[in-house]
């Protein structure tokens, strides 16, 4: 078991977002990342309304540390789930340090589109963390990541709401090249990006609204 692996695999992540948003937030991911015996990720907020401030942490199944750091390749849901978990600590950290709200479905949403953008590039970003994924073109890419998804009976009202609102902005996004074969995945495309950085602009003043 390599235990270098899941940390990498968290700051490259992380590093990731902050290259695509250009945003230095002050925190070390690792910090805020704690274990659990149960199988459900999530990001706990614990918000004091009285001191104006909050408790955040990321939990991760103890299951899934291991899993990393037992693989040689990193597996689709592995990198999928540490992806999403990790856009909602970064955008809700950013929200709460440019004081602007930030609802749920929206953490959920941006999750999803910051989750398309990593597999995405990751093979190119990160060649020493390779993934076995591949895809011809955006729609192929966006079929294979929001057609398998499993969601718990209580959640699945938001979460296929933020899933359908991600693809419709991913589609947006990419719409010049949507079934464009052997994109460059090495660089960011220009136009895509000057949508979504758009998108997050506008959710600072009112609401992410398709």
């Amino acid at each position: 078991m390599n235990e270098h692996r899941f940390p990498l695999l968290i700051s490259s992540i992380w590093t990731f977002l902050h290259r695509y948003y250009e945003k230095s937030i002050e925190l070390n991911p690792q910090d805020y990342i704690f274990f659990a015996s149960h199988g459900s990720p999530r990001l706990l907020i614990n918000e004091n309304s009285e001191t104006d401030e909050a408790f955040v942490a990321l939990e991760f199944p103890y299951s899934l540390r291991q899993d990393v750091d037992k693989n040689t390749h990193l597996n689709v849901q592995s990198l999928s789930v540490v992806c999403e978990e990790l856009s909602h600590l970064f955008h809700y950290t950013d929200a709460a340090a440019s004081n602007y709200s930030i609802s749920v479905l929206d953490l959920e949403t941006i999750a999803e589109i910051d989750r398309f953008l990593c597999f995405m590039h990751w093979n190119d970003f990160f060649p020493e963390q390779r993934i076995e994924i591949s895809h011809e073109n955006c729609m192929d890419l966006c079929d294979t990541l929001f057609s398998r998804r499993v969601f718990q009976a209580e959640d699945t009202g938001v979460y296929l709401d933020a899933e359908s609102k991600a693809f419709h902005h991913i589609k947006k996004a990419f719409s010049h090249c949507w079934t464009k074969r052997w994109l460059d995945t090495s660089c960011f495309d220009k136009s895509a990006r000057a949508y979504l950085l758009g998108r997050m602009t506008q959710l600072k003043a009112t609401q992410w609204a398709a």
